[in-house]
């Protein structure tokens, strides 16, 4: 036992001493939680660059080119002519698409025909993509919605009865456990689990490699049973490990992730 004692001792003076070990082991996950975590803070995407061309310049544009801007997912950049090459001014300006809104846009919509709004959508990026051309679809389909119940009401139709015929039923979305959408909440646990379990492996490697290199490793550790040798090796990584837990638990903290409801559970 007094041998086993002063193995241990001798393995955390060896793991202090190492600046190698103590890099690998406390700078590396400390630099992957601040970067994983302010890179990922405000937890969803925001003010994507939207490129809308508002050929008409009529309030009717002008009231969807400002809905458009204040949905918190888009970032409208306003042009008045149609860029001469679209995929060169979307890729300069790195923008997910580029809604064109044609000519005689409210002439068209108060004669009762149907203008065609275009969107180009930028597909390099589906996760911007994705967000932008949701947001657009939900902007039109609310403009949409908004223009035809004035329509009817201008028919001598009432506000009540136009929004009963345009929406017979009302459509409720209640969003559970992850109800701000947010990616920090998921990516987080898994990535520093990820990140811990490379750094044990790695103090590990580096431990036994810098073993190998003195000479007296097979003189203190060559007569050792080889489970009590791995046991002499894990103890001081164990430790340094909860140290580890416990500082991407108050990064956590920082960085508002929340924790599981049922501890024992989890």
């Amino acid at each position: 036992m007094k041998n086993f004692n002063k193995l241990v001792k001798r393995e955390f003076k060896l793991f202090l001493s190492n600046t190698t070990l103590l890099s690998v082991f406390i700078l590396a996950p400390l630099i992957y939680a601040i970067f994983i975590g302010f890179t990922y803070r405000q937890g969803k995407v925001v003010d994507i660059p939207v490129i809308v061309v508002d050929y008409d310049r009529t309030p009717a544009s002008t009231q969807l080119t400002e809905m458009l801007n204040d949905n918190t997912t888009i970032k409208v950049l306003q042009y008045s002519i149609k860029p001469a090459n679209i995929k060169d001014e979307i890729i300069r300006k790195n923008a997910a698409a580029l809604v064109v809104i044609p000519e005689r846009f409210e002439a068209m919509m108060l004669q009762g025909k149907y203008p065609e709004v275009n969107t180009y959508v930028n597909t390099s990026n589906l996760l911007t993509a994705n967000f932008a051309s949701k947001s657009i679809q939900t902007v039109l389909g609310t403009y949409s919605a908004g223009a035809e119940m004035k329509a009817l009401q201008k028919r001598g139709m009432s506000a009540e009865a136009a929004r009963t015929r345009y929406e017979p039923f009302k459509a409720n979305y209640i969003t559970l456990f992850n109800t701000t959408g947010n990616y920090l909440v998921f990516m987080w646990p898994a990535i520093m689990a990820v990140v811990l379990q490379q750094v044990i492996m790695l103090a590990m490697a580096v431990s036994f490699a810098e073993d190998f290199k003195r000479k007296d490793f097979l003189e203190i550790f060559g007569k050792e049973n080889k489970l009590k040798l791995m046991l002499i090796k894990i103890i001081p990584v164990f430790l340094f490990s909860n140290l580890n837990v416990l500082m991407f638990y108050f990064f956590g903290l920082g960085f508002r992730v929340p924790g599981p409801v049922n501890w024992g559970c989890f």
